[in-house]
């Protein structure tokens, strides 16, 4: 009896149609970043009496990035890691101005509730940069791995 099963790829084959893990991750956490974008889109737009949100400008850009990743655009690659980074970095800006600053309303200590925000969005743009860092994002993109 024959074995007509295909051959298994090994773990650093990646597939035409598939994406890598660390590529989901990417994706995963553009789209998570695009979710946040239109809740404060809509905070502005009906609860604010149609004030327009910042974020507003950084959904068209992270829509067009989305897309240049799903497409396997090497641009929207190299876009993305530069821009989580920065993102990083500005988001760790804000954690230790809350820091150190300390800042209190009528509700309480705010600096708590920036200080925890501002770091779970460096952490999860941190892991956006390493992850398409990884070979087989690289590798995904067209782009040549690391020597």
């Amino acid at each position: 009896m024959e074995n007509h099963a295909k051959p298994q790829p090994t773990p650093n084959e990646v597939s035409r149609g598939s994406l890598p893990a660390s590529t989901v991750l990417g994706v995963l956490i553009a789209i998570l970043f695009l979710s946040l974008f239109a809740l404060e889109i809509s905070h502005g737009i009906f609860r604010e009496g149609g004030k327009w949100a910042k974020s507003l400008v950084a959904f068209p850009i992270t829509v067009v990035l989305l897309y240049g990743m799903l497409s396997r655009k090497p641009w929207a690659w190299w876009a993305f890691r530069a821009l989580s980074l920065a993102g990083a970095g500005w988001f760790l800006f804000i954690a230790s101005l809350a820091a150190v600053s300390r800042p209190h309303d009528k509700h309480g200590a705010v600096w708590i509730w920036l200080l925890c925000v501002s770091l779970t969005l460096a952490a999860l743009l941190l892991t956006a940069f390493i992850g398409l860092g990884r070979d087989s994002s690289r590798r995904h993109y067209g782009i040549a791995p690391r020597s």
